[in-house]
């Protein structure tokens, strides 16, 4: 890992350096934007050290250590003229943008392997990963000319993640294309949702890809419900979720902890509403990034986002153009390269099908 995120650092510096007085605001914005995520991975790593007891090391001959944050970093409001008036929707969307425009060519597959490291050793913000989404879903994919050297490339870079037993989730989720009972059907993909929303690295990706598909079918089948079927859907969904707690409480905590279930779940289908917009915009490359599955957390009622997120994409689906067939197709290949070489032959066709049902329009 050590060595990838070195190789990582290394691009990076070499291709930022310091911007001519008439720069644009977008490409002086973009350069904040990139030092605030290097902040982040600092303070991560300072809290790695500290928790594994391990004094902080020198920083290298010639260079200065990070920024030390201090009480005067937050007791003193910023000047009048730097402070921040945007909201947050505006201010991730003109965030993305600005990266965005300095490198907007697409995702190659040796860049996509180093975000999957990246995401998974660095906690950022959902703010930040967010506007990292973004960017993503702006920029597209770009396959290999090659599937057994992307084989190769993966195993070599993500060799100690090689082991994925992802055959049994698959399996569950082919099986239950074919159920009939609408109902039930729901309620299996909302199981598999919640088994897909943990993994390292690569298993982490590929329970999401299935996960971001469950999510999108399921959006389109409650559409379909009638008023009468959704409230039924709850009822069994809130058994499903807690049997144990329901077997021994008392009537009026079952009543209680029933709505706040109804209500969070209420958040869990706007999402995945949210996410079947973002599919049929962008299509694969909404797949190709981990962090676009909704969570169904009912413990927390978090859902993986930022507050505000709607009116991000709001934003987003507004100003910026839709893909062009061939930038559609593009990722669509990028994306069935990977699970290509990720998946089992039964997998892999499942997720082929989904694709051939769901194309891009």
């Amino acid at each position: 890992m050590a060595a990838s995120l070195q190789a990582a650092r290394d691009e990076i510096t070499a291709s930022i350096q310091a911007l001519p007085p008439d720069s644009t605001p977008g490409k002086k914005q973009a350069i904040k934007s990139l030092f605030i995520l290097s902040k982040s991975v600092y303070r991560h790593m300072s809290r790695v050290l500290q928790e594994s007891g391990i004094e902080e090391p020198p920083s290298e001959v010639g260079e200065e250590g990070p920024h030390q944050e201090t009480a005067e970093d937050h007791d003193s409001d910023p000047p009048a003229e730097e402070r921040d008036e945007r909201s947050q929707p505006q201010k991730i969307y003109d965030d993305a943008l600005a990266i965005y425009n300095e490198k907007d060519n697409a995702i190659t597959m040796d860049e996509f392997i180093t975000i999957l490291v990246q995401n998974n050793a660095v906690r950022t913000t959902l703010a930040v990963k967010e506007t990292m989404g973004l960017v993503y879903l702006l920029r597209g994919y770009w396959g290999g000319d090659d599937v057994e050297d992307l084989r190769k490339k993966i195993t070599s870079r993500l060799s100690a993640d090689r082991t994925i037993a992802h055959d049994e989730v698959y399996s569950k989720s082919i099986t239950n294309e074919s159920n009939n009972d609408v109902v039930d059907k729901l309620l299996t993909r909302e199981k598999i949702m919640v088994q897909c929303e943990h993994g390292s690295i690569l298993s982490g990706f590929l329970n999401a890809v299935l996960g971001s598909i469950q999510c999108i079918c399921f959006a389109k089948e409650w559409a379909k419900l009638h008023k009468r079927e959704k409230r039924d859907f709850v009822e069994k969904a809130f058994e499903q979720y807690d049997p144990d707690f329901l077997s021994e409480a008392e009537d009026d905590t079952v009543i209680a902890r029933k709505k706040v279930f109804k209500n969070r779940h209420k958040k869990v289908i706007t999402s995945r509403n949210e996410l079947l917009k973002m599919f049929e915009k962008f299509h694969c490359a909404v797949l190709m990034d981990p962090y676009w599955m909704p969570k169904a957390s009912y413990e927390l009622g978090g859902l993986g986002r930022t507050k505000h997120f709607a009116a991000t994409w709001d934003l987003i689906s507004t100003n910026c153009d839709d893909l062009s067939y061939e930038e559609a197709e593009r990722n669509q290949d990028a994306f069935t390269q990977v699970m290509d070489v990720l998946l089992s032959k039964d997998a892999y066709l499942y997720i082929r099908r989904f694709l051939q049902q769901n194309p891009y329009m």
